[in-house]
């Protein structure tokens, strides 16, 4: 097998190599076809523990057979026998499309009494639906292998309102994920936090990634993708790239996590709001503190910029009552308002240098009067 990174196939992948105790390169069909009843038995035993499968699989068996465990493993039985060699599959690249008639396939698989394709990817068939009866492998393309591994991506399927599934270019990231799993499985947790924000398990998840001294070697990326495939269909996918969680595991080793996540910037964070200007209009937090705006402002501004915010807070402090500037420019509402507050401040002695960095500030406006805002209070209360 090879990782295809779509987000269900390649969670099947690593519940595949967790279970069989065999590197996804090195697991085979045949190796799936021998092991079926060990799948069927714990996405039954799964199925026990709540609801998933009405939002994640639905019209199949584990939707309208609950409690009949043989009928699980006739259908992931049935999709591996019905791989053929007729067109490529798009998702894995291999050809073994089956493109034989869908109502012949229905006959000859009656006794399970549902089409073997029916509603196991997201997003590869009709219009409003994972896959209905109306399509078949003519249509969509997809491999009954990749559609066997979807189906087992139900064991690592968690739910935070909607179901959601990691992905990760990191192999031992998905690895140490699937191994967490599969543990809270062993002993009968089911995670269904039905009233909790997804960022929030997203949090929780990078935690305990910081827990660890370094990052993946391997890691560039990790996506939360939240999903449902039920009456109604959705899919919401959340990235933290690796210069993220390097950040994010400076501010644990500076001691300024918890004061990152009072603020709430971990949502912001995910995306890309510049945190400097959040933390200028963060009035109900507080302002916050000074080694954290020296973070920050490494992260979200250029060194430019930090010379020139630096300069005009002193030099405004310097001539002006700190008050009274705080005051006019929490009136300024654009570049009209900022580029009068620059000019009249600067009637009191210069705050720039040139006319060059006066033209950068007004062109910027938002910004820089967010930085200024920001610099003046830090300043105002030392």
């Amino acid at each position: 097998m090879n990782r295809t990174y779509n987000f269900q196939v390649d969670n099947g992948i690593f519940v595949a190599e967790y279970y069989l105790k065999k590197k996804y390169e090195d697991i085979t069909v045949g190796d799936l076809k021998e092991n079926v009843e060990i799948f069927a038995d714990k996405m039954f035993s799964y199925n026990q523990l709540g609801t998933l499968s009405s939002t994640t699989h639905h019209n199949t068996v584990l939707t309208q057979n609950k409690k009949n465990k043989k009928m699980v493993s006739q259908q992931l039985n049935t999709l591996l026998d019905n791989i053929g060699s007729d067109k490529t599959c798009f998702i894995c690249g291999e050809k073994r499309v089956n493109l034989e008639d869908v109502e012949l396939l229905y006959k000859k698989n009656k006794d399970i009494g549902q089409l073997p394709y029916s509603s196991l990817l997201f997003g590869l068939a009709s219009h409003n639906s994972f896959m209905n009866r109306s399509n078949n492998m003519q249509t969509i393309d997809v491999c009954p292998v990749c559609l066997f591994l979807s189906y087992i991506s139900f064991l690592n399927t968690r739910k935070i309102s909607y179901p959601f599934l990691y992905n990760s270019d990191s192999d031992d990231f998905m690895r140490d994920t699937t191994k967490d799993i599969q543990v809270e499985l062993s002993k009968g947790v089911l995670l269904d936090l039905k009233m909790e924000d997804m960022n929030k398990q997203f949090i929780q998840e990078m935690s305990n990634i910081m827990m660890k001294e370094d990052l993946y070697d391997d890691l560039q990326y990790i996506n939360l993708i939240s999903f449902s495939n039920g009456k109604s269909n959705m899919v919401e996918d959340v990235t933290i790239d690796r210069d993220k969680l390097i950040m994010l595991m400076k501010l644990k080793n500076k001691g300024l996590m918890p004061e990152f996540y009072k603020r709430k910037m971990f949502k912001l964070l995910l995306s890309d709001r510049n945190l400097i200007t959040y933390l200028a209009n963060g009035i109900k937090y507080g302002v916050c503190s000074i080694e954290m705006y020296k973070f920050l402002r490494g992260y979200f501004m250029t060194s430019k910029e930090i010379e020139l915010v630096e300069q005009v807070t002193n030099n405004l402090i310097k001539n002006n009552d700190i008050n009274k500037v705080k005051s006019d420019i929490s009136l300024v509402k654009g570049k009209m308002d900022f580029k009068n507050f620059l000019i009249k401040y600067t009637k009191n002695g210069n705050i720039v240098d040139s006319l060059l960095d006066m033209d950068i500030m007004i062109k910027n406006n938002y910004d820089f009067k967010d930085y200024i805002t920001l610099n003046l209070n830090l300043k105002g209360d030392n």
